[in-house]
């Protein structure tokens, strides 16, 4: 059988189409500790539902690690790197030699890290359905065992399942705070967090000025440990255990 040589316009389209295929490939949901995400690679969750990779927001040319909805790109619910951007594509997602979870630009400087103390055995970093980078030593599948997940370290988008609010004990603090603009993720003028000076309220605020309290949230704290409470099209639920108050966000009424 006679096989014919394909036109070079042919073959050139087959080797930028396969190139163009390669560069924006996907990795699954997870990477390991001997794997990385490049520029152009992504992250995508089990069910289709988010995706993690670099991109450039508005008009910016800078390069930021975040995650959007599969569906909607336009749509970013968390960047990593939002005070830093990396100023070229050659952005890429890694593990430390600590097993902390690292961005690092092209000369292998590090522009952000997951900044934990604890050196971590076999990790893997995974995007969950839920939204939520989880960071997890390979053989830890229980929630109760993630070292680190996004979740704890909110942007501009309260996502369902996220927390907001206090935990007196350990000081951690969920709380939103809006862009500098459009085309710039780092931290802006708004902050809508729990105040737990006195009685517990949410609290928007523009720099230090309050613009908006949502409570207080009176004495049935003490009495009602789960609360479910409608805000706008949002079902909520305000819980308090132990040294924590928070909300969390169930569902989205459309």
């Amino acid at each position: 059988m006679k096989v014919k040589n394909l036109p070079f316009c042919t073959f050139f389209y087959i080797l930028i189409s396969f190139s163009i295929f390669l560069e924006f490939s996907s990795a699954g949901d997870t990477i390991n500790e001997t794997q990385s995400l490049k520029d152009r690679q992504t992250l995508v969750s089990s069910g289709q539902s988010f995706e993690l990779g670099f991109f450039s927001p508005g008009e910016s040319k800078g390069r930021y690690l975040g995650i959007w909805y599969k569906n909607f790109p336009s749509t970013v619910v968390w960047v990593a790197n939002k005070e830093k951007e990396i100023t070229d594509s050659y952005g890429v997602l890694s593990f430390g030699t600590d097993g902390n979870l690292v961005v690092l630009n092209q000369s292998k400087g590090i522009i952000w890290s997951s900044s934990l103390s604890r050196i971590i055995e076999n990790p893997v970093v995974q995007l969950l359905e839920s939204g939520n980078l989880v960071l997890r030593e390979k053989s830890v599948a229980d929630p109760e065992g993630y070292i680190w997940q996004s979740f704890d370290f909110p942007c501009h988008t309260l996502l369902p399942g996220m927390k907001f609010g206090w935990n007196s004990k350990t000081r951690q603090d969920w709380y939103l705070t809006s862009w500098r603009s459009a085309s710039n993720p780092s931290p802006g003028d708004f902050t809508w967090r729990i105040d737990t000076v006195g009685l517990p309220q949410a609290v928007l605020r523009k720099g230090s000025e309050k613009k908006f309290c949502a409570g207080p949230l009176d004495h049935t704290l003490a009495v009602i440990q789960q609360l479910k409470i409608y805000l706008s099209n949002l079902l909520w639920q305000l819980m308090k255990m132990n040294f924590t108050i928070f909300m969390s966000l169930l569902t989205i009424e459309l």
